[in-house]
């Protein structure tokens, strides 16, 4: 568990499928995601039967973000966490998705993603961080470059969103760059 002032991360769990599956249909959570058909409860528990069974280094770190900012109990406002691990080479992919965007904005994203670095680069010592994120997503792209990733190159037409394509931004940091520049983001 990676504890913040305003969200706790706690690692998914079989019990979580239910929750996962109730808040991720809505239309906007497929929009910054690459999938454009709904996900099933099958394929849920599918994915978290293989992040759970991941074994002492596993492909997939995944992380409830949990926040009081409904009610007084905790819940589930969305999911964070690295995947692609390659341990040998020390690099992996990050990912974060808050699934109300009536939540976006209020610093969840940017505390939950300073909590995973922090255990990316100095828990597990991995050296690199790629991160995937569409053009359109403004506020991905804010919270990426406040935290100093580095933009690599951009995947032309993509993402197929409202009769139009669009980019990917390609990004990435070193635990170099994590040591100069993250330390500082409030």
């Amino acid at each position: 568990m990676l504890k913040g002032e305003q969200v706790t991360l706690k690692p998914l769990e079989m019990s979580d499928v239910d929750t996962i599956v109730e808040r991720i249909h809505n239309v906007e959570f497929y929009d910054f995601t690459s999938r454009a058909t709904p996900i099933t409860r099958i394929e849920v528990e599918k994915g978290l039967k293989a992040i759970c069974s991941g074994g002492k280094y596993p492909t997939e770190i995944a992380f409830g973000i949990y926040t009081k900012a409904k009610s007084d109990d905790e819940c589930m406002i969305g999911l964070c966490g690295l995947k692609n691990i390659k341990w040998f080479d020390r690099n992996c992919v990050f990912y974060i998705q808050i699934f109300d965007s009536n939540l976006w904005g209020k610093g969840y994203g940017t505390e939950a993603t300073k909590l995973v670095l922090e255990y990316t680069f100095k828990r597990l010592s991995l050296h690199r961080i790629k991160s995937v994120v569409y053009a359109y997503n403004k506020s991905s792209l804010a919270l990426h470059k406040k935290f100093g990733f580095i933009t690599e190159g951009t995947e032309c037409s993509v993402k197929y969103k409202n009769g139009k394509y669009h980019d990917a931004i390609l990004f990435r940091m070193l635990k170099n760059e994590y040591i100069k520049n993250v330390e500082s983001v409030e």
